[in-house]
């Protein structure tokens, strides 16, 4: 616990260190949302839990476990732009606790084809318009009994394809989620807080000029409560020197963890044209996710966002959790209790009931683990 509470506020110290180096921006690629379950509420991301992390907060990829996982999205945007972007993690040797988790992403923009002119006014054919972006990261998480802290780090590159002018640069992403144990200030419910820096550094280069990146700073927390499943997801972010850029809110509720409604709000606090209303649904069955999202641009128009997702591992028992055999929420409850009264084959059989109705509960599989070597020890 005092080796978490040191590293934690080393990262702080880092954190506030840049706070102060957000400057004038290119390379707008980095700025889109990605993944449709986060902008359907409200953009909210910087306490993400899967291999859109990348896009995100690298940190994120601390609480992937089993095999990994594989996303992809496209938005269908205004004035005829669309964008893909495909993500997805690499558990090392399945070990979080040790190893931690790799991700990749790849997102291309297209823009589109426009005409091209001569000095005299003149046409001079077309030429097409395209931004790519590559990214690497790490993300793991730094033991603690109860509160846990994790950590990530992110490497991207950028290519401008602007017709005559192309440009390239690179940039850097560093992040924390840190798990405050609940208590009867959050209902009894564990609280994540976490922060993101992205673009560190970064610059796109081109022939005879070069432009910054912008340099993104979000903050945010995330609480949920079990009553039909309810998360709750605010953040704050910054994206230029001094000001806050947007703050931003969203809620989903899950029915049976197979069907999720979503809504958020983002605000910049003078009425621009990203302001308002975001809503999204999904639909998680074996594994397999889709989500949609619906956001508003003002006069420019709708964007539309579809991601589809999957999580490799055990499968996801359906006729299970119809049955209502199991409730994972008191399961683990109960493990809990069992595991701090020294019952170690008690608490063994019920983190392994809610393993069986959420194969990727990583809190589950390392308590586990940890009641498992206590029973050896005796």
């Amino acid at each position: 616990m005092r080796r978490i509470s040191l590293v934690f506020l080393i990262v702080i110290s880092l954190t506030c260190r840049v706070l102060g180096s957000v400057g004038t921006t290119s390379g707008e690629i980095v700025t889109i949302p990605v993944g449709a379950r986060q902008v359907g509420m409200g953009e909210v991301g910087v306490v993400n839990k899967d291999g859109s992390s990348i896009w995100w907060n690298p940190a994120g990829l601390g609480y992937i476990a089993e095999n990994g996982d594989i996303e992809i999205t496209h938005l269908g945007m205004y004035e005829g732009m669309n964008a893909d972007f495909i993500s997805g993690s690499i558990p090392l040797k399945g070990e979080i606790k040790e190893f931690g988790v790799i991700g990749v992403g790849l997102g291309i923009l297209d823009i589109g084809e426009i005409k091209k002119y001569t000095s005299s006014g003149y046409e001079n054919g077309e030429m097409n318009l395209r931004t790519k972006v590559m990214k690497i990261g790490y993300g793991r998480k730094l033991v603690g009994e109860r509160n846990e802290l994790r950590i990530g780090l992110g490497i991207k590159s950028i290519q401008d394809d602007l017709g005559e002018a192309k440009g390239k640069g690179m940039g850097i992403d560093i992040g924390w989620i840190y798990k405050l144990e609940g208590g009867g200030w959050s209902g009894g419910e564990p609280v994540e807080v976490g922060m993101s820096l992205q673009n560190l550094g970064g610059k796109l280069q081109y022939e005879n000029e070069s432009y910054p990146l912008p340099q993104i700073i979000r903050i945010g927390l995330r609480w949920g409560k079990d009553i039909g499943i309810c998360d709750i997801d605010t953040e704050i972010e910054l994206m230029k020197e001094g000001t806050l850029s947007a703050f931003k809110a969203g809620v989903e509720f899950k029915i049976k963890k197979i069907f999720s409604l979503r809504m958020g709000y983002k605000s910049t606090g003078n009425t621009d044209i990203s302001d308002g209303l975001r809503i999204g649904f999904g639909v998680n069955i074996l594994n397999v996710n889709l989500d949609y999202a619906y956001s508003g641009y003002g006069e420019l128009g709708v964007v539309h966002r579809i991601s589809i997702g999957i999580k490799f591992g055990k499968v996801l028992d359906i006729e299970g959790i119809k049955a209502g055999g199991i409730d994972p929420k008191e399961a683990f409850r109960r493990g809990m209790k069992y595991y701090e009264e020294g019952k170690y084959a008690e608490a063994v059989l019920e983190f392994n009931k809610v393993l069986e109705v959420e194969p990727m509960n990583e809190e589950a599989f390392e308590m586990m683990k940890k009641a498992s070597e206590k029973l050896k020890e005796k």
